[in-house]
This record gives C-alpha cells, structure tokens and sequence, in this order.
C-alpha cells in the first residue's frame, strides 16, 4: 500500500493544490476580529437597552408594593435577553475560528462574551448611548407601556393641571384621569406636582378614570417623552 504522505502529495498534485498568500489569511483573520468586535458591541448596546428599560420601569419596587408576579415578568423583556443569548453563541462560533480561539472551549467564550456583553452595557447605560439609538430602542416593550396598566395599579403620564386633592393627568394614549391624591399618598424623589410634569403612579383604579394615588414616582430624570 502507497504510504500516506505519498497519497496526500499525490492528490495536491492532482488537483493542483496550492497553499493561501500569508495576506489573504491575515486578512480573513483581521476580518473575523472586526466581526467578532462589532458583534460584542451590538450585545452591549442591547444590554444597556435592557438595564434602562428596567431601570425605568422600577420592577423591583413595583414588586416590593404589589407583589404581583405577573407585573415582574412583565417588565423583563425576555425577547432581547433571549437575543443576547443568541448573539453569544453566534460569537462563540466567530471566536473558535480565530488564530488561537481552538485553545478556549466554547462555554468559556461564551461566558467571557457573556460577561463583556454585562460590562459594555453597564458603561453605556452610565453614558446613555442608547438615546443615540432611538430606532432599535422603540422596538422593545416601552416603560410607558408597562406603566399604562391602570386595571393593576400602574399608571403615567403628564400632568394638566392640579386642584387641592385632585390631579388631572393625561396619559400616553391621551386619555384623560382624574387621580386623588390622599393623605396616604406619597410623593417620592424630586417629583413636582406642577403642569407638565411627567410622573408614574401606583394606586387603585376606583372608577373610570378615576384613579386613587398611593405612590407618585417622577418619571426617569433625563427620559422626558415628547407625546
């Protein structure tokens, strides 16, 4: 039998096998690098998306006052969490095709993807870098959304006017309601209750459009909606 080293020279032979320019190699491995760095900044625009939108929405507190589960679940947009997955696994690929990325197992990349998709978000959440990305933002679940749930205790919107104990407030839909404001209600952070501003509720629904305030929470400071 032929040896092997004979047969393999002969098939290059045959089908004229000729060895990659050392350029063309760098180059193809200077273009993964860009992908695989585009990619990474992609997964830490859409964490940062996340952070923010969960940031605004205050699930936490809402869970601490209502302890409704379903409101919790609501407020997670599981479809981009499921979106960072993805794009981790589809970087894990990108990765092991790397001069040196055979070294590393793909639960490693992963995790290390995973981990600098976290750390990206948190430093452009920090700078806001998602006000720049208004187009791929307004495609998620919006804050105004989840705190336009009147039935279970969440309200929002901009305040028309206010009289003694009572605030009248248009919301995002531009349906009008007159909240009462209680001696139980409290007003938290640096909320204002003046025309114009902007304002989150947690209270009661007590008849159509009447709603009862327990809690007033202002609206993000530097998230203001123009409606």
């Amino acid at each position: 039998m032929e040896p092997l080293n004979k047969r393999i020279t002969t098939i290059i032979k045959q089908k004229k096998l000729q060895p990659k320019p050392k350029w063309q190699i760098s180059l193809v491995e200077i273009l993964r690098w860009v992908v695989f760095g585009l990619g990474l900044v992609l997964s830490g625009v859409l964490v940062a998306i996340i952070i923010n939108v969960v940031n605004q929405e205050e699930a936490w507190a809402v869970w601490q006052m209502r302890r409704n589960i379903t409101l919790l679940i609501s407020a997670i947009p599981i479809v981009w969490i499921l979106c960072v997955a993805l794009l981790s696994v589809l970087l894990r690929f990108e990765f092991k095709h790397t001069k040196h990325g055979y070294k590393i197992t793909g639960y490693k990349i992963i995790g290390i993807v995973m981990a600098a998709s976290l750390v990206l978000g948190l430093v452009f959440s920090v700078f806001n870098i998602t006000a720049y990305l208004p187009a791929l933002v307004h495609t998620i679940r919006q804050p105004e959304q989840y705190w336009s749930q009147p039935q279970a205790g969440l309200l929002s919107g901009t305040i028309l006017s206010i009289d003694h104990q009572t605030l009248t407030l248009r919301d995002w839909s531009g349906t009008v309601w007159h909240i009462n404001i209680t001696s139980a209600t409290t007003v938290r952070g640096r909320v204002q209750l003046v025309p114009n501003e902007q304002i989150k509720i947690m209270g009661q629904l007590n008849s159509e459009n009447i709603f009862v305030a327990n809690d007033i929470r202002p609206w993000l400071p530097g998230r203001r909606l123009v409606k």
